[in-house]
């Protein structure tokens, strides 16, 4: 049960990331190999992504917005929140990621809990290898509506 589970949330969660052209259509926007959508009986039940992705949606939010990416390998990833004056509102996540595809919630809140305001925020993806060279750097723009 646990291991349809986890296919079943990683096959979701990489459809709303990745597509590739040259392969078959499972039908929700994500494209893999047959042999790779009927194969649950190896070690690794849903392949790993092939390229870096880093989205938010829904945008413009309100709550809240989820921060989705992937990771075609492994490193310490940075994921911080910051106003349009470029000081940082939130740190959802620094720490060491396998390669794969991950999913970060923010509530609109700052560091010390409080709701920001309306306005613009950056989402900013930082992954790093185990030596510290940048292996991924990018930004999202996120728009807060109230």
């Amino acid at each position: 049960m646990v291991r349809l589970f986890s296919f079943l949330m990683s096959f979701l969660t990489a459809t709303i990331l990745t597509a590739s052209t040259s392969q078959a259509q499972t039908g929700f926007g994500e494209y893999f190999p047959p042999w790779e959508m009927a194969d649950l009986t190896g070690p690794e039940v849903f392949p790993g992504p092939k390229e870096w992705r880093f989205t938010s949606h829904p945008n413009p939010f309100n709550p809240s917005t989820h921060i989705t990416y992937s990771l075609p390998r492994e490193g310490l990833v940075f994921l911080a929140v910051y106003n349009a004056q470029g000081r940082e509102v939130a740190r959802l996540l620094e720490g060491y990621k396998e390669a794969g595809y991950y999913s970060a919630l923010w509530d609109g809140r700052d560091t010390a809990g409080s709701m920001v305001s309306t306005g613009v925020y950056f989402a900013r993806l930082e992954v790093r290898d185990s030596q510290g060279k940048v292996l991924y750097l990018n930004t999202a723009k996120l728009l807060l509506a109230k």
